[in-house]
């Protein structure tokens, strides 16, 4: 336990860094689905950071259940909680990811895609269409449909898995122009995300 708890605290303390480094002042850590097993990126920096006040030089200020504050001699770095959660449609499962979704709250997966994006409007976080155009996404029509309903807030205009040599598997990033289009289309803005 004690050697997981100093390489977890490790891995939070480095990716806090490249955060500062790369001048991001905040990141989303996404759990994928409340009730499967990669569920738990978040809750292990929560952890780690009641064992330890500080991970290095990072000190936890706030814990505000949806995100955490942390800060340094150059200020505060925002980690805010994912979580992606496989919704249903016809018959096929689509990844829709909460942004700001309070730690306490879970919503299930067996859920239709329109019930999963109504609950995530109802628990105030904010609705995201994860890989829309990869194999588990939503679809553009699916994404124009629900973004005009207002159900949607944001699309995953890039994916650092989504590599042109793996297309044939899962899908692939909508090129820069398409993207774009679709941010004016739809009114929203596209995210970059690493999956």
């Amino acid at each position: 336990w004690k050697f997981s708890l100093e390489r977890t605290q490790r891995t939070f303390e480095t990716i806090l860094t490249a955060m500062r480094k790369n001048k991001i002042g905040g990141i989303v850590f996404a759990n994928y689905g409340s009730d499967v097993v990669w569920k738990d990126a978040y809750e292990k920096l929560e952890q780690a950071s009641k064992y330890q006040e500080n991970l290095g030089k990072y000190k936890l200020v706030k814990n505000l259940g949806n995100a955490m504050l942390f800060t340094d001699e150059k200020g505060l770095l925002k980690v805010i909680k994912g979580e992606e959660i496989p919704a249903q449609e016809n018959g096929k499962e689509m990844h829709v990811m909460a942004i700001g979704l309070d730690a306490e709250k879970i919503i299930s997966s067996r859920l239709s895609l329109k019930e999963t994006l109504q609950k995530i409007k109802d628990l105030g976080a904010i609705s995201n269409a994860d890989h829309y155009c990869g194999r588990r996404g939503m679809g553009k029509e699916n994404l124009l449909k629900y973004t005009e309903k207002g159900f949607l807030d944001t699309f995953e205009k890039f994916n650092a898995n989504l590599h042109p040599l793996i297309k044939p598997l899962f899908g692939a990033n909508p090129s820069e122009k398409e993207a774009d289009e679709l941010e004016k289309e739809t009114g929203t803005f596209g995210i970059a995300v690493s999956d």
